[in-house]
């Protein structure tokens, strides 16, 4: 039994190194033509693609049984998120994580409702009075889909795709003013088997603080950890830091942004934890997949 259990997991790693070679190829001869290459996801195993859309964040999740995205950056980043996400094979989205309501996450995620079936919109019991939320809102109406209040506890699953959201906690007045949106941020962790991702949305030292004094360093653990507010010293402490105690950190953010992310406070801090850094501004998209067991790093 024990060999065959072995041979099993041989074929599943050959397989998955197979389709890394594919899609190294593929990423390789689309960049050069302007196209989002396509990522070809193996059996069994999940990708997470942090989508390189400028100043702003958007990820996304794909398991075989479904998808996961979280947020979609500014409004102009609509159409190139709705283009990859088409390219990747994309028709429906399970779970579509508006971490908070701040336009360089909700911007493009009309553009993604008009394109695809959303079951799910999970977003932070916290408004904002700006037109691009509440024309938002009116679409999600119009559509009529099905919004969850994101709170700590929760959890959700694609496939074999866990989602555990660590924070906001629910009756926590979050931020020293109504236009604070960061702090109510939604996080949570993702697991698929043994690899998880810590996924922080624009979440500061404050909501940090807080997920530390409500969940064990267990709960917290992450391999890949996206760093909050792309890159700016007002996240990523360094006693977050060390509870998540991830060997990957991925910043997403755009190329000369006007507020210099990521801050060289924060890479000093992961290069002193040595985690390896990858920034999109630098990089473009990058691609993780596992087999649940190890990463291997798609571009």
């Amino acid at each position: 039994m024990a060999r065959k259990r072995k041979t099993k997991t041989s074929k599943k790693l050959f397989t998955t190194i197979i389709a890394i070679l594919i899609l190294l190829i593929s990423g390789y001869f689309a960049k050069d033509e302007l196209i989002p290459p396509t990522y070809e996801l193996p059996e069994g195993n999940m990708a997470v693609h942090f989508i390189d859309v400028g100043q702003g964040d958007s990820t996304l999740f794909m398991v075989e049984e479904g998808v996961v995205l979280v947020d979609a950056s500014v409004y102009q980043a609509g159409p190139t998120i709705v283009e990859y996400l088409k390219k990747q094979g994309v028709t429906k989205i399970d779970y579509f994580f508006l971490t908070h309501p701040d336009g360089d996450h909700i911007g493009g995620a009309r553009d993604v409702l008009d394109a695809f079936e959303v079951e799910n919109i999970i977003m932070p019991d916290k408004s904002h009075d700006t037109r691009t939320y509440e024309n938002l809102l009116l679409r999600i109406e119009e559509l009529d889909i099905n919004v969850i209040k994101g709170e700590t506890g929760s959890v959700y699953n694609v496939g074999d795709l866990e989602i555990t959201i660590l924070s906001p906690v629910a009756g926590h007045n979050y931020g020293r003013s109504d236009k604070d949106n960061n702090d109510w941020s939604v996080v949570f962790l993702a697991r698929f088997g043994n690899s998880k991702v810590m996924m922080t949305g624009d979440a500061t030292a404050e909501t940090e603080e807080i997920m530390l004094k409500n969940h064990s360093t267990a709960e917290m653990k992450a391999d890949i950890l996206k760093v909050g507010h792309h890159g700016s010293h007002s996240s990523t402490t360094d006693e977050f830091l060390a509870a998540v105690d991830p060997d990957y950190a991925v910043i997403s953010c755009g190329k000369d942004n006007d507020y210099g992310h990521p801050h060289t406070e924060v890479t000093d801090r992961l290069q002193k934890a040595g985690i390896t850094i990858r920034i999109t501004k630098d990089e473009g998209t990058i691609v993780y997949m596992t087999d649940g067991s190890q990463w291997i790093t798609g571009q």
